[in-house]
């Protein structure tokens, strides 16, 4: 596994080597240079805004499936109490009937 230090040396070439390319495309064509600087320069905010949305909503998307977790076995629960109170049968208080 590669130190620390070489890691650095790699990234750090390979930027520079992208940043080359981007002048040398400025020294040919403005537009192409100006739009391959501007994607360089945006890639790494974007990438962390992105992540940070799909965390969002990976967050949000499992609140909501706890809640419905929740409320199925609040429902269960209710269903099972009435069901409950239906089957026990009361006794009448008392027996006679007048007439």
């Amino acid at each position: 596994m590669p130190s620390q230090g070489a890691q650095d040396g790699i990234a750090q070439g390979v930027t520079h080597e992208f940043f080359q390319a981007c002048i040398e495309f400025y020294n040919l064509n403005t537009m192409l240079g100006g739009f391959g600087f501007v994607v360089m320069i945006s890639v790494v905010p974007l990438f962390l805004i992105l992540r940070y949305a799909a965390n969002i909503k990976r967050m949000d998307n499992q609140m909501v499936v706890d809640k419905l977790k929740l409320e199925l076995e609040n429902q269960s629960k209710l269903s099972k109490k009435k069901s409950k109170r239906r089957t026990q049968v009361q006794s009448p208080a008392s027996t006679t009937t007048s007439g």
